[in-house]
């Protein structure tokens, strides 16, 4: 399964970007899914309903976000009837919205995308504890797809590396939006074995590829 991920749609200049180079991003990688992180498409601060709808129109399959996916009350009130945008896992349970859901890609596979939101730094919502939160969850989602994804909404990276120590080997993959810009720390994952420190390892960013010859486990998660 091929998937793309599109982090940090901020404002509208981000909204054009995704609009000018969608159709080039599906000729040239033929994604089975795209995810995009579109919390703060709106002004630069939260989700608007047309936004969210008008990047869903251009191809996007699912939408995230973070700790502003309340600050438009437009989306608010439409969340249950909009299930391919995602609000954090880890809010209290009343809250509108989902916080993972499964989706069918176009290869016919099952998916399951989740988002969470951190807890370290400063953030617009306070959310519960999200390591506990998906020790809890991940049993039920495997029950029906072993292809989980989740967007992890935080403004620390090493909140994020920790989260990516405690589901190596679990999940396919963890992404990490919040920061506003990139980290440079990717790298594949295992129960048994890092990855990041392993020889025979290579990590092509202009194709997305990794090429690896480590056989301790079969499962990897990309982090």
């Amino acid at each position: 399964m091929r998937i793309f991920y599109i982090a940090e749609i901020t404002g509208k200049v981000g909204v054009w970007a995704v609009k000018k180079n969608i159709a080039e991003i599906k000729r040239r990688y033929q994604p089975d899914f795209i995810i995009a992180n579109a919390g703060m498409a709106t002004g630069a601060g939260g989700l608007g309903k047309q936004h969210a709808g008008y990047l869903r129109k251009m191809g996007i399959d699912c939408i995230t976000g973070g700790d502003c996916i309340f600050q438009k009350k437009d989306l608010v009130e439409n969340l249950p009837q909009m299930p391919f945008v995602l609000r954090p896992c880890n809010l209290p349970e009343h809250s509108l919205g989902a916080g993972y859901r499964y989706f069918t890609a176009r290869n016919g596979g099952k998916l399951a995308v989740v988002s969470i939101l951190g807890r370290v730094g400063r953030h617009r919502l306070l959310a519960d504890n999200p390591f506990t939160l998906m020790q809890a969850l991940l049993p039920k989602i495997e029950r029906e797809t072993p292809f989980i994804v989740a967007d992890f909404s935080s403004t620390a990276t090493a909140e994020k590396q920790t989260m990516a120590f405690f589901l190596a080997g679990r999940i396919s993959a963890l992404v990490g939006s919040g920061s506003g810009a990139a980290t440079a720390d990717e790298r594949l994952m295992s129960a048994e074995c890092d990855l990041s420190g392993a020889g025979d390892v290579h990590i092509d960013m202009q194709t997305a590829t990794v090429e690896t010859c480590c056989e301790q486990q079969s499962r990897k998660t990309a982090y």
